[in-house]
C-alpha cells in the first residue's frame, strides 16, 4: 500500500495526475489602429487564454457584404504559444472599395459537456468565434 502511494505522489509531483477542472478559452480580437499599418496589409491577434486543457484550434474566415463566409488557409497563420495563451496571427489585405468582416474561430479540444458555461458566453458551443467588423 505505501509503494503505490509513494508511487501516485511521484506521478503528482511531475504533473500526470491533476486534478485542474475543464475550463473554457476566453477568446480576444486584436488589430492595430490603421495609422499604424504598412504596405496594404493589416495584422489581426486572436488570443486564446484561461483553458485547461490547454490546447486549441484557430482557424480562420472572411465575408464580404452580400456574399458567402469563406474559409481562410491555415498555412497563412502564425500561432504563438505561452504558458497561459496561445495566440493567432494573421496579415489579411485592407480593401477600401470591399471591406472583409473576418471571424476567428477558436475550437477547445473538450466536448461541450465538459465545459463549464460563464453565464452565456460558452452556453452551447465547443467552438467559440469573434468577429472583427469591416475592414478597409
Amino acid at each position: 500500500f505505501k509503494s503505490v502511494f509513494c508511487f501516485l505522489y511521484f506521478l503528482k509531483l511531475l504533473g500526470f495526475c491533476k486534478n485542474d477542472k475543464a475550463k473554457p478559452p476566453k477568446v480576444s480580437l486584436y488589430s492595430v489602429a490603421p495609422e499604424l499599418q504598412q504596405e496594404g496589409k493589416q495584422p489581426l491577434l486572436c488570443v486564446a487564454s484561461g483553458m485547461f486543457p490547454t490546447d486549441v484550434q484557430f482557424s480562420w474566415k472572411r465575408k464580404k457584404a452580400g456574399s458567402q463566409e469563406e474559409p481562410l488557409p491555415d498555412e497563412e497563420q502564425l500561432e504563438i504559444k505561452e504558458s497561459d495563451r496561445i495566440a493567432s496571427l494573421r496579415l489579411v489585405d485592407r480593401d477600401p472599395d470591399s471591406p472583409y468582416n473576418y471571424t476567428c474561430n477558436v475550437k477547445h479540444e473538450l466536448k461541450t459537456e465538459d465545459l463549464e458555461p460563464i453565464g452565456n458566453e460558452y452556453s452551447n458551443a465547443d467552438l467559440y468565434s469573434l468577429t472583427l467588423k469591416s475592414i478597409h
